[in-house]
Protein backbone atom coordinates (compact mmCIF):
# COMPACT_ATOMS: atom_id res chain seq x y z
CA UNK A 1 0.00 0.00 0.00
CA UNK A 2 2.82 2.24 1.45
CA UNK A 3 4.45 1.58 -2.54
CA UNK A 4 1.41 2.45 -4.51
CA UNK A 5 0.88 5.57 -2.68
CA UNK A 6 5.03 6.85 -3.06
CA UNK A 7 4.29 6.15 -6.87
CA UNK A 8 0.95 7.86 -7.14
CA UNK A 9 2.89 10.84 -5.18
CA UNK A 10 5.33 10.97 -8.02
CA UNK A 11 3.32 10.19 -10.65
CA UNK A 12 1.07 13.22 -9.97
CA UNK A 13 4.10 15.09 -9.33
CA UNK A 14 5.24 14.48 -13.24
CA UNK A 15 1.81 14.96 -14.43
CA UNK A 16 1.02 18.10 -12.97
CA UNK A 17 4.61 19.71 -13.82
CA UNK A 18 4.49 17.98 -17.12
CA UNK A 19 0.91 20.00 -17.94
CA UNK A 20 2.06 22.85 -16.05
CA UNK A 21 5.79 23.13 -18.56
CA UNK A 22 5.58 20.66 -20.78
CA UNK A 23 3.29 22.91 -22.74
CA UNK A 24 1.11 20.90 -25.69
CA UNK A 25 3.82 18.47 -26.41
CA UNK A 26 4.24 17.40 -22.78
CA UNK A 27 0.42 17.00 -22.35
CA UNK A 28 0.12 14.77 -25.75
CA UNK A 29 3.03 12.35 -24.08
CA UNK A 30 1.56 12.33 -20.73
CA UNK A 31 -2.00 11.46 -22.84
CA UNK A 32 -0.26 8.58 -24.79
CA UNK A 33 1.54 7.52 -22.14
CA UNK A 34 -1.98 7.09 -20.16
CA UNK A 35 -3.14 5.72 -23.68
CA UNK A 36 -1.16 2.79 -23.52
CA UNK A 37 -1.52 1.58 -19.60
CA UNK A 38 -5.29 2.02 -20.13
CA UNK A 39 -5.01 -0.44 -22.94
CA UNK A 40 -2.80 -2.69 -21.03
CA UNK A 41 -5.21 -2.90 -18.34
CA UNK A 42 -8.27 -2.82 -20.61
CA UNK A 43 -6.59 -6.01 -21.85
CA UNK A 44 -5.94 -7.82 -18.51
CA UNK A 45 -9.21 -7.11 -17.04
CA UNK A 46 -11.45 -8.42 -20.15
CA UNK A 47 -8.84 -11.15 -21.89
CA UNK A 48 -7.13 -12.45 -19.20
CA UNK A 49 -7.44 -16.23 -20.97
CA UNK A 50 -5.64 -14.27 -24.05
CA UNK A 51 -3.65 -11.53 -23.17
CA UNK A 52 -0.87 -12.54 -24.74
CA UNK A 53 -2.40 -12.92 -28.46
CA UNK A 54 -5.59 -9.75 -27.56
CA UNK A 55 -2.54 -7.34 -26.15
CA UNK A 56 -0.78 -6.17 -28.96
CA UNK A 57 -3.68 -5.91 -31.72
CA UNK A 58 -5.29 -3.77 -29.15
CA UNK A 59 -1.74 -1.83 -28.60
CA UNK A 60 -0.80 -1.79 -32.33
CA UNK A 61 -4.71 -0.16 -33.29
CA UNK A 62 -4.72 1.80 -30.16
CA UNK A 63 -1.89 3.77 -30.76
CA UNK A 64 -2.48 4.26 -34.39
CA UNK A 65 -5.60 5.85 -33.49
CA UNK A 66 -4.01 8.09 -31.09
CA UNK A 67 -1.50 9.24 -33.24
CA UNK A 68 -3.89 10.03 -35.83
CA UNK A 69 -6.16 12.06 -33.67
CA UNK A 70 -4.13 14.06 -32.19
CA UNK A 71 -0.58 14.84 -34.88
CA UNK A 72 -2.89 13.66 -38.07
CA UNK A 73 -4.96 15.52 -39.96
CA UNK A 74 -8.49 15.63 -39.41
CA UNK A 75 -9.43 13.45 -42.88
CA UNK A 76 -6.93 10.72 -41.43
CA UNK A 77 -9.35 9.77 -38.39
CA UNK A 78 -11.86 7.69 -40.62
CA UNK A 79 -9.68 5.46 -42.34
CA UNK A 80 -7.62 4.77 -39.42
CA UNK A 81 -10.41 3.96 -37.64
CA UNK A 82 -11.75 1.98 -40.08
CA UNK A 83 -8.66 0.14 -40.40
CA UNK A 84 -8.02 -0.75 -36.43
CA UNK A 85 -11.37 -2.07 -36.67
CA UNK A 86 -11.34 -3.96 -39.94
CA UNK A 87 -7.71 -5.22 -38.56
CA UNK A 88 -9.49 -6.30 -34.98
CA UNK A 89 -12.48 -7.95 -37.23
CA UNK A 90 -9.32 -10.44 -38.88
CA UNK A 91 -7.61 -10.90 -35.43
CA UNK A 92 -11.26 -12.12 -34.43
CA UNK A 93 -12.05 -14.49 -37.04
CA UNK A 94 -8.41 -15.85 -37.73
CA UNK A 95 -6.87 -15.55 -33.82
CA UNK A 96 -9.56 -18.16 -32.65
CA UNK A 97 -10.49 -21.72 -33.39
CA UNK A 98 -14.04 -21.08 -31.87
CA UNK A 99 -16.18 -18.15 -33.22
CA UNK A 100 -18.31 -17.52 -29.94
CA UNK A 101 -14.86 -16.79 -28.42
CA UNK A 102 -13.67 -14.77 -31.35
CA UNK A 103 -16.93 -12.70 -31.49
CA UNK A 104 -16.36 -11.66 -27.94
CA UNK A 105 -12.52 -10.82 -28.52
CA UNK A 106 -14.03 -8.96 -31.41
CA UNK A 107 -16.52 -7.09 -29.21
CA UNK A 108 -14.23 -6.51 -26.10
CA UNK A 109 -10.78 -5.23 -28.00
CA UNK A 110 -13.56 -2.68 -30.48
CA UNK A 111 -15.07 -1.18 -26.74
CA UNK A 112 -11.13 -1.21 -25.38
CA UNK A 113 -10.81 0.97 -28.41
CA UNK A 114 -13.04 3.73 -28.58
CA UNK A 115 -13.19 3.68 -25.15
CA UNK A 116 -9.55 4.07 -23.73
CA UNK A 117 -7.96 6.18 -26.69
CA UNK A 118 -11.00 7.71 -27.58
CA UNK A 119 -11.53 9.25 -24.06
CA UNK A 120 -8.44 10.55 -23.98
CA UNK A 121 -7.54 11.91 -26.77
CA UNK A 122 -9.82 15.20 -25.62
CA UNK A 123 -7.49 15.88 -22.95
CA UNK A 124 -4.59 17.07 -25.17
CA UNK A 125 -6.85 18.37 -28.15
CA UNK A 126 -8.31 20.86 -24.82
CA UNK A 127 -5.06 21.79 -23.53
CA UNK A 128 -3.87 22.78 -26.90
CA UNK A 129 -7.01 24.87 -27.52
CA UNK A 130 -7.74 26.09 -23.74
CA UNK A 131 -3.94 26.40 -22.61
CA UNK A 132 -3.62 26.07 -18.64
CA UNK A 133 -6.79 26.98 -18.39
CA UNK A 134 -8.44 23.87 -18.89
CA UNK A 135 -7.22 22.68 -15.71
CA UNK A 136 -9.87 25.20 -13.71
CA UNK A 137 -12.67 23.16 -15.98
Amino acid sequence: MVERLISGVIALVLVVSAMLWGGELGVEIIAGLAVLIGLDEWTRMTAKESYRKTFPVLLLTGVAVYVSLVWGPPAAAAPVLAGSAVAVLCYGLFGSSDTEAGARTVTLVLTGLIYVPGLLVFVPWIRNDLGLDWLFL
